[in-house]
């Protein structure tokens, strides 16, 4: 299971049916922070970024247990980035699943 300590509330997206289409990652918190911002206002769609994560969300904790288990299909992953209103992704644990 995945844990951390710095979650923040993250308030319901809705669905983006653009695409999943940018994965980024910074070398610190600060500048990863600004990128997410940049991404979110240049694709005009949310940014995954697991500190947005509340700490009790049990999708969230299901989704990347299934994902390090290497038991996601396309189709699950579809649903959990698009089907949330995603369209990039950046940061750890997303970077590590990017093919």
């Amino acid at each position: 299971m995945i844990e951390s300590t710095s979650f923040v509330t993250m308030e319901y997206r809705k669905p983006n049916y653009a695409g999943f289409v940018v994965l980024a990652s910074g070398p610190d918190a600060r500048s990863i922070e600004s990128l997410q911002q940049a991404l979110e206002i240049l694709l005009e769609g949310s940014c995954h970024n697991i500190k947005d994560t509340k700490p009790d969300s049990r999708v969230e904790k299901m989704h990347w247990q299934k994902a390090f288990d290497k038991t996601l299909s396309d189709k699950e992953w579809i649903s959990f980035l698009e089907g949330r209103g995603y369209r990039s992704g950046i940061g750890s644990p997303i970077s590590i699943f990017y093919r």
